[in-house]
């Protein structure tokens, strides 16, 4: 297997220089020549819009190529440092999973940045990592062709393993970088608003004992999201034990949790530690908060305040250690006021709470989750299928209310096995019309009260809204994809503002 890697750059799907060649950007015209079976696209927050676009051409041009793109979270393409860090977990994840294929890396798209820790990264010996560029016309020659491997030897440079590869800053202790440990951890997105939650998130982790409350719809990511926060904590390497805590009922929940004493009750003929006593040191991860007893509620109050836990039957209390992160998709407050949570274990949770946006306000990130998706279900079937670019329109129009990124994999597993050839279609999604979010009441009937200038300026505010969003907020890329002024977005976005 042949698999080619590449940032995307400002030239990419199509330059804004004369090339030649039909204004092919850089990767079209690698993907030309090479011919790879998968191509793998680090995209970045500023040019979101041109990898959609990108991953639109590809699938179009080279339906055969299995694609993902991935975004890299990379704020500043010039941060060395963070560009290893991204390119070093990545690239070996890559290699990981593939690990005969032949790995091409580009660097001709990109920042020069960018360029060179692809150089440096290729000097890894394990990673086993080609690198090819394009060379300007006005350089080639018969023997320096417009496409040209780089060949080099690192000679007298340490060479590193990858694992090594990492920046140490003043104080001696290695940073993680959270957008590429967020990857790391299945949170995929580029959306204003799950970086804000990935930000948030980090700065949590800092405090290795500070209770969380992640709160969002069902399959919104909260477990992911808790693997985050002990990626990014002290408390890294120790246990991490999730439970849902729906499943313990009234007259399990404490012995389950807090452990019992041996003859606590019929059946205790020994003593046995809790999920506590297990999880000391690290975290625990309490599913669906909200469907604990309100007597252990009581219980882990304490837990959390004091750090004391009491097994059933004994007269003592242990001391543990253990930093609680709790999820829920119910409405809390309103638990409190109807009595049905205890509003001094909600406060005590409330410190520091995450919520994660559903899927239908972040639908600018379904084309980059849909690939990493179906990149994993090809990997684990052996099989090279793509989804077609009105498939994906498809997948990006639905609501997703309920599901979201649970119902988007589902909904993309059994169109995987109900597809019979390479290419997953619309006839193979089984999205019920109700379920499509795209542009619920832009066309009214004429009738009574219709006004052709509303009906235009909701019209025009959806494109707008849709075009920011895709962009990021980037008034330069939305005015882009409207065939607008990078001003008239700015004085759109001004009078919406202004009421």
């Amino acid at each position: 297997m042949h698999i080619f890697l590449s940032f995307v750059g400002t030239n990419d799907p199509f330059s804004t220089k004369e090339t030649g060649r039909k204004g092919q950007g850089p990767i079209l015209r690698l993907l030309e020549e090479l011919k790879p079976d998968r191509a793998v696209f680090f995209c970045t927050p500023s040019l979101q819009s041109r990898c959609a676009e990108l991953g639109s051409v590809v699938r179009d041009l080279h339906p055969s190529i299995g694609l993902e793109i991935v975004p890299s979270g990379l704020e500043d393409p010039t941060d060395h440092a963070a560009i290893m860090r991204f390119l070093i977990t990545h690239v070996q994840k890559v290699r990981r999973a593939h690990p005969d294929a032949v790995l091409t890396a580009s660097v001709t798209s990109g920042t020069p940045a960018m360029h060179a820790c692809w150089l440096y990264v290729s000097s890894a010996p394990e990673l086993r990592l080609r690198l090819v560029h394009i060379r300007e016309q006005r350089f080639v020659t018969a023997d320096r062709p417009h496409i040209q491997e780089i060949r080099w030897d690192p000679g007298r440079l340490t060479v590193q393993s990858a694992d090594t590869m990492a920046f140490i800053p003043s104080g001696g202790a290695i940073v993680p970088d959270p957008f590429a440990v967020a990857l790391e951890c299945s949170i995929i997105g580029e959306h204003p608003s799950l970086r804000e939650c990935i930000r948030l998130a980090a700065r949590y982790a800092a405090s290795g004992s500070l209770p969380v409350l992640l709160t969002g719809e069902s399959g919104t990511g909260k477990e992911l999201f808790a693997r985050f926060i002990v990626r990014m904590s002290t408390r890294n390497g120790k246990p991490l034990l999730p439970v849902n805590t729906a499943t313990l009922s009234g007259q399990t929940a404490n012995s389950e949790l807090f452990g019992y004493k041996k003859g606590a009750f019929t059946g205790a003929e020994r003593d046995k530690d809790g999920i506590f006593q297990t999880a000391d040191g690290g975290t625990l991860f309490l599913d669906e908060i909200a469907d604990l007893p309100l007597d252990t509620q009581a219980s882990l109050l304490r837990a959390i305040e004091y750090g004391e836990v009491r097994p059933v039957g004994a007269t003592e209390v242990q001391t543990v250690d253990v930093r609680i992160l709790a999820a829920t998709n119910k409405d809390l407050e309103s638990l409190v006021e109807e009595g049905k949570f205890r509003q001094d274990l909600f406060e005590r949770l409330n410190v520091g709470t995450l919520v994660l946006p559903p899927l239908r306000e972040r639908a600018s990130d379904i084309p980059f989750i849909a690939d990493a998706l179906l990149a994993r279900i090809n990997r684990n079937g052996g099989k090279n299928k793509r989804i077609t670019p009105a498939a994906m329109t498809l997948l990006s129009e639905a609501s997703w209310a309920g599901s979201n990124v649970r119902g988007l994999k589902n909904a993309i597993e059994r169109a995987w096995h109900v597809s019979e050839g390479d290419e997953i279609d619309t006839v193979h999604l089984d999205i019920p019309e109700g379920k499509r979010r795209a542009s619920e009441g832009l066309l009214k009937p004429l009738g009574p009260g219709f006004r052709m200038e509303d009906q235009l300026n909701a019209v025009r505010d959806h494109y707008y809204h849709l075009a920011l969003e895709k962009s990021g907020g980037n008034c330069s890329e939305a005015a882009r994809m409207l065939g607008l002024t990078a001003e008239a977005v700015r004085q759109w976005k001004s009078r919406r503002a202004a009421g």
